[in-house]
Protein backbone atom coordinates (compact mmCIF):
# COMPACT_ATOMS: atom_id res chain seq x y z
CA UNK A 1 0.00 0.00 0.00
CA UNK A 2 1.55 3.10 -0.99
CA UNK A 3 2.06 5.95 1.57
CA UNK A 4 -0.22 8.97 -0.21
CA UNK A 5 -0.14 12.58 1.69
CA UNK A 6 -2.38 15.58 0.46
CA UNK A 7 -1.61 18.53 0.50
CA UNK A 8 -3.77 21.72 0.67
CA UNK A 9 -5.23 24.60 2.09
CA UNK A 10 -8.11 24.13 3.84
CA UNK A 11 -11.01 25.42 0.81
CA UNK A 12 -9.03 24.21 -2.47
CA UNK A 13 -11.43 22.97 -5.45
CA UNK A 14 -8.44 21.71 -7.18
CA UNK A 15 -7.44 19.31 -3.81
CA UNK A 16 -11.33 18.64 -3.65
CA UNK A 17 -10.65 16.93 -7.44
CA UNK A 18 -7.68 15.26 -6.40
CA UNK A 19 -9.44 13.71 -3.60
CA UNK A 20 -12.01 12.35 -5.05
CA UNK A 21 -9.93 11.05 -7.64
CA UNK A 22 -8.03 8.88 -4.67
CA UNK A 23 -11.54 8.19 -3.20
CA UNK A 24 -12.81 6.85 -6.66
CA UNK A 25 -9.39 4.67 -6.43
CA UNK A 26 -10.14 3.35 -3.22
CA UNK A 27 -6.73 4.63 -2.05
CA UNK A 28 -6.24 5.89 1.53
CA UNK A 29 -4.60 9.02 2.08
CA UNK A 30 -3.66 11.62 4.71
CA UNK A 31 -5.10 15.24 4.19
CA UNK A 32 -2.19 18.21 5.89
CA UNK A 33 -3.50 21.46 5.49
CA UNK A 34 -1.46 24.58 5.39
CA UNK A 35 -2.05 28.33 4.91
CA UNK A 36 2.06 29.12 4.92
CA UNK A 37 3.98 30.78 2.02
CA UNK A 38 6.98 28.92 3.05
CA UNK A 39 5.90 26.01 3.43
CA UNK A 40 3.73 25.75 -0.18
CA UNK A 41 6.88 26.86 -1.64
CA UNK A 42 8.54 24.29 -0.56
CA UNK A 43 6.16 21.49 -1.26
CA UNK A 44 5.71 23.15 -4.84
CA UNK A 45 9.20 24.96 -6.19
CA UNK A 46 8.06 26.13 -9.38
CA UNK A 47 4.87 27.64 -8.28
CA UNK A 48 4.26 27.36 -4.85
CA UNK A 49 0.71 26.41 -5.24
CA UNK A 50 -1.64 23.53 -3.76
CA UNK A 51 -2.99 20.70 -4.08
CA UNK A 52 0.86 18.65 -3.98
CA UNK A 53 0.08 15.24 -3.58
CA UNK A 54 3.03 12.82 -2.25
CA UNK A 55 3.25 9.08 -3.28
CA UNK A 56 5.67 7.26 -1.21
CA UNK A 57 7.97 10.53 -0.90
CA UNK A 58 8.18 11.34 -4.61
CA UNK A 59 5.62 14.88 -4.92
CA UNK A 60 2.88 15.85 -7.98
CA UNK A 61 1.57 19.08 -8.67
CA UNK A 62 -1.51 20.11 -10.65
CA UNK A 63 -4.70 18.69 -10.27
CA UNK A 64 -5.17 17.40 -13.70
CA UNK A 65 -1.52 16.21 -14.00
CA UNK A 66 -1.86 14.48 -10.57
CA UNK A 67 -5.22 12.53 -11.63
CA UNK A 68 -3.41 11.35 -15.10
CA UNK A 69 -0.15 10.26 -12.56
CA UNK A 70 -2.73 8.44 -10.59
CA UNK A 71 -4.62 6.66 -13.49
CA UNK A 72 -0.96 5.77 -14.59
CA UNK A 73 0.41 4.47 -11.11
CA UNK A 74 -2.98 2.94 -10.04
CA UNK A 75 -5.17 2.01 -13.11
CA UNK A 76 -8.06 0.15 -11.44
CA UNK A 77 -11.39 2.59 -12.10
CA UNK A 78 -9.40 4.80 -14.69
CA UNK A 79 -10.78 8.77 -14.82
CA UNK A 80 -11.18 8.99 -18.21
CA UNK A 81 -13.54 6.90 -20.48
CA UNK A 82 -12.88 4.38 -22.62
CA UNK A 83 -14.40 5.52 -25.50
CA UNK A 84 -11.42 7.92 -27.74
CA UNK A 85 -14.44 10.44 -27.68
CA UNK A 86 -15.95 10.57 -24.70
CA UNK A 87 -13.00 11.05 -23.07
CA UNK A 88 -12.06 14.43 -25.34
CA UNK A 89 -15.30 15.46 -24.03
CA UNK A 90 -14.01 14.22 -20.49
CA UNK A 91 -10.95 16.04 -20.85
CA UNK A 92 -12.54 19.38 -22.75
CA UNK A 93 -15.11 20.04 -19.85
CA UNK A 94 -12.64 19.29 -16.88
CA UNK A 95 -10.23 22.28 -18.57
CA UNK A 96 -12.91 24.40 -18.83
CA UNK A 97 -14.31 24.05 -15.50
CA UNK A 98 -11.55 24.59 -13.71
CA UNK A 99 -10.07 27.48 -16.05
CA UNK A 100 -13.89 29.68 -16.26
CA UNK A 101 -14.67 29.27 -12.34
CA UNK A 102 -11.41 30.03 -11.55
CA UNK A 103 -11.09 32.83 -13.47
CA UNK A 104 -14.78 34.19 -12.20
CA UNK A 105 -13.61 33.26 -8.59
CA UNK A 106 -10.56 35.51 -8.80
CA UNK A 107 -12.25 38.04 -10.14
CA UNK A 108 -14.89 37.83 -7.43
CA UNK A 109 -12.58 38.23 -4.99
CA UNK A 110 -11.04 41.64 -6.49
CA UNK A 111 -14.00 43.02 -6.38
CA UNK A 112 -15.01 42.35 -2.72
CA UNK A 113 -11.37 43.60 -1.72
CA UNK A 114 -12.29 46.61 -3.93
CA UNK A 115 -15.13 47.22 -1.44
CA UNK A 116 -12.97 48.76 1.90
CA UNK A 117 -15.87 49.40 4.82
CA UNK A 118 -16.63 53.15 4.88
CA UNK A 119 -18.21 55.18 7.95
CA UNK A 120 -20.73 57.33 7.69
CA UNK A 121 -19.98 60.86 6.75
CA UNK A 122 -19.30 62.90 10.16
CA UNK A 123 -20.11 66.70 10.15
CA UNK A 124 -18.79 68.78 7.01
CA UNK A 125 -16.07 66.04 5.90
CA UNK A 126 -17.04 64.03 2.91
CA UNK A 127 -17.11 60.35 3.08
CA UNK A 128 -14.65 59.28 0.48
CA UNK A 129 -16.43 58.26 -3.30
CA UNK A 130 -17.00 54.68 -2.50
CA UNK A 131 -18.48 55.79 1.02
CA UNK A 132 -21.04 58.64 -0.45
CA UNK A 133 -22.46 55.85 -3.53
CA UNK A 134 -23.45 53.45 -0.43
CA UNK A 135 -24.58 55.78 2.08
CA UNK A 136 -27.09 57.47 -0.95
CA UNK A 137 -27.93 54.18 -2.08
CA UNK A 138 -25.84 54.00 -5.17
CA UNK A 139 -23.46 50.83 -6.18
CA UNK A 140 -19.91 51.28 -6.42
CA UNK A 141 -18.15 50.18 -9.68
CA UNK A 142 -16.81 47.48 -7.36
CA UNK A 143 -20.23 46.33 -6.18
CA UNK A 144 -21.52 46.44 -10.08
CA UNK A 145 -18.71 44.51 -10.91
CA UNK A 146 -19.35 41.92 -7.88
CA UNK A 147 -22.32 41.61 -9.10
CA UNK A 148 -21.68 40.75 -12.77
CA UNK A 149 -19.36 38.07 -11.70
CA UNK A 150 -22.33 35.91 -9.47
CA UNK A 151 -24.32 36.48 -12.59
CA UNK A 152 -21.83 34.82 -14.77
CA UNK A 153 -21.43 32.18 -12.38
CA UNK A 154 -24.65 31.31 -12.20
CA UNK A 155 -24.11 31.18 -16.02
CA UNK A 156 -21.85 29.06 -15.77
CA UNK A 157 -23.33 26.65 -13.60
CA UNK A 158 -26.70 26.60 -15.72
CA UNK A 159 -24.40 25.59 -18.69
CA UNK A 160 -23.18 22.88 -16.71
CA UNK A 161 -27.20 21.65 -16.08
CA UNK A 162 -27.42 21.79 -19.77
CA UNK A 163 -24.18 19.53 -20.71
CA UNK A 164 -24.96 16.97 -18.07
CA UNK A 165 -28.74 16.73 -19.06
CA UNK A 166 -30.46 13.38 -17.91
CA UNK A 167 -26.92 11.30 -17.66
CA UNK A 168 -25.71 10.42 -14.00
CA UNK A 169 -22.54 11.86 -15.35
CA UNK A 170 -20.54 14.18 -17.53
CA UNK A 171 -20.58 11.99 -20.98
CA UNK A 172 -20.70 8.46 -19.43
CA UNK A 173 -22.74 5.85 -17.19
CA UNK A 174 -19.69 6.18 -14.79
CA UNK A 175 -18.04 9.20 -13.09
CA UNK A 176 -14.70 10.49 -14.51
CA UNK A 177 -12.00 13.20 -14.72
CA UNK A 178 -14.57 15.98 -15.32
CA UNK A 179 -16.90 14.69 -12.99
CA UNK A 180 -14.02 15.62 -10.07
CA UNK A 181 -13.14 18.67 -11.79
CA UNK A 182 -17.27 20.49 -11.67
CA UNK A 183 -17.83 18.48 -8.48
CA UNK A 184 -14.90 20.35 -6.73
CA UNK A 185 -15.86 23.56 -8.06
CA UNK A 186 -19.69 22.83 -7.03
CA UNK A 187 -18.30 22.28 -3.54
CA UNK A 188 -16.50 25.64 -2.88
CA UNK A 189 -18.88 27.26 -4.50
CA UNK A 190 -22.16 25.95 -2.48
CA UNK A 191 -20.18 25.90 0.89
CA UNK A 192 -18.37 28.46 0.87
CA UNK A 193 -18.43 32.27 1.20
CA UNK A 194 -20.13 33.18 -1.96
CA UNK A 195 -23.11 35.27 -0.99
CA UNK A 196 -26.16 33.96 -3.07
CA UNK A 197 -24.67 30.42 -4.48
CA UNK A 198 -25.60 27.84 -2.12
CA UNK A 199 -28.77 28.90 -2.15
CA UNK A 200 -28.92 29.09 -6.16
CA UNK A 201 -27.55 25.62 -6.76
CA UNK A 202 -30.24 24.24 -4.33
CA UNK A 203 -32.59 25.62 -6.70
CA UNK A 204 -31.52 23.72 -9.57
CA UNK A 205 -32.70 20.31 -8.99
CA UNK A 206 -30.42 18.39 -11.55
CA UNK A 207 -26.85 20.33 -9.43
CA UNK A 208 -28.67 19.34 -6.37
CA UNK A 209 -29.17 15.23 -7.48
CA UNK A 210 -25.75 15.54 -9.21
CA UNK A 211 -23.93 17.08 -6.05
CA UNK A 212 -25.96 14.34 -3.76
CA UNK A 213 -24.78 11.49 -6.54
CA UNK A 214 -20.90 12.24 -6.22
CA UNK A 215 -20.93 12.34 -2.54
CA UNK A 216 -22.54 9.04 -2.32
CA UNK A 217 -20.19 7.56 -4.70
CA UNK A 218 -17.41 8.99 -2.95
CA UNK A 219 -18.12 7.90 0.44
CA UNK A 220 -19.26 11.46 1.74
CA UNK A 221 -16.92 14.14 2.23
CA UNK A 222 -15.40 15.86 4.87
CA UNK A 223 -17.26 18.25 6.70
CA UNK A 224 -15.96 21.85 6.44
CA UNK A 225 -16.10 24.83 9.13
CA UNK A 226 -18.89 26.69 8.15
CA UNK A 227 -17.09 30.05 5.40
CA UNK A 228 -17.21 33.42 6.83
CA UNK A 229 -20.47 34.79 5.41
CA UNK A 230 -19.67 37.38 2.72
CA UNK A 231 -22.67 40.69 2.72
CA UNK A 232 -24.71 39.90 -0.27
CA UNK A 233 -23.90 42.81 -3.03
CA UNK A 234 -26.18 46.00 -2.90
Amino acid sequence: MANIVLHTQPRNPFSEKVAGGLRLKGLAFERVETEDPEERKRLNPQTGMLPVLEIDGARYWDSTPILHKLDELFPEQPLTAEDPKAAAAQRQLASWSDSSFAFFWNRWLRARDAQEPVEPPKGRLAAPRQGVARVLGRSSPAEKAEREVLAQIRQRIDDLVGFLGQRPFFHAEQPSLADLSVFGMLRVLRDGPMPGMKSFIETRPTMVDYMQRMEDLLGGVPEWEPAPAAPPPR
